[in-house]
C-alpha cells in the first residue's frame, strides 16, 4: 500500500493520524504484517490503542527500554508503532536512541519530529478531507518524494497489484 522503511514519520491533526494510521496498520496486519503499538500509559492522548489490539504501554523511558529489551514481546513483530503525539523533541530522541539497534521497521506519530536525510525514512502527512456530511476521505502525503494519494485509492491499487501477480504467477517471496 505505501513503502515502509526503517523509520516512517507519521504527522498531520490528531483526528486525521488516528484514524488513518488505524487503517493503514490494519490492512498491513490483514497482509500478513505483524505489528506492535507502543504508547505513553499516563498521556495517551491520541487513543490509538483503542483502536489497535496489539499494544503496551509504558511509563518513562526505562519501561520502554525494558519492554522492547525483553524479546518475548517483540516475537514474530516486524512493524513497531510509536504514539509519541505529546512528546518533546528531546524525548523522541532519547527514545529513538534505545530503537535504533532493533531490525524491524518504526511507524512514529509525532506532532514534531526531526531526522537527518540520510537516515532510511519516509515522511508522511495524514489529512481528511469532507465528502458528504459525515463521510470524509484520508489522504496521505509523501513529503519526502512529493505525492499524495486517498488511502482508499492506495489499497484498490495495491489489491489490483497483488491479483496482477497472481495472474502471472509472481509472488513477494
Amino acid at each position: 500500500m505505501i513503502e515502509l522503511k526503517k523509520y516512517n514519520y507519521f504527522t498531520g491533526n490528531l483526528s486525521s493520524v488516528m484514524f488513518g494510521i488505524s487503517d493503514i496498520i490494519k490492512y498491513y496486519d490483514l497482509d500478513g504484517g505483524n505489528y506492535l503499538l507502543l504508547s505513553p500509559l499516563n498521556i495517551n492522548i491520541s487513543g490509538l490503542s483503542s483502536l489497535l489490539t496489539n499494544n503496551i504501554g509504558f511509563k518513562d523511558i526505562n519501561d520502554l527500554k525494558s519492554i522492547i529489551g525483553d524479546r518475548s514481546n517483540l516475537f514474530r513483530v516486524d512493524l513497531l508503532v510509536f504514539d509519541f503525539w505529546d512528546l518533546t523533541l528531546e524525548e523522541i530522541s532519547n527514545f529513538l536512541w534505545d530503537i535504533r539497534n532493533l531490525d524491524i521497521k518504526v511507524v512514529i506519530l509525532a506532532k514534531l519530529y526531526s531526522y537527518k536525510s540520510s537516515d532510511d525514512v519516509t515522511d508522511y502527512h495524514l489529512r481528511s478531507e469532507y465528502k458528504e456530511l459525515n463521510k470524509s476521505e484520508i489522504f496521505i502525503t509523501d513529503n519526502i518524494n512529493k505525492w499524495s494519494a486517498s488511502l482508499s485509492s492506495l489499497k484498490k491499487s495495491h489489491r489490483r497489484d497483488k491479483k496482477i501477480d497472481g495472474l502471472f504467477g509472481e509472488s513477494d517471496n
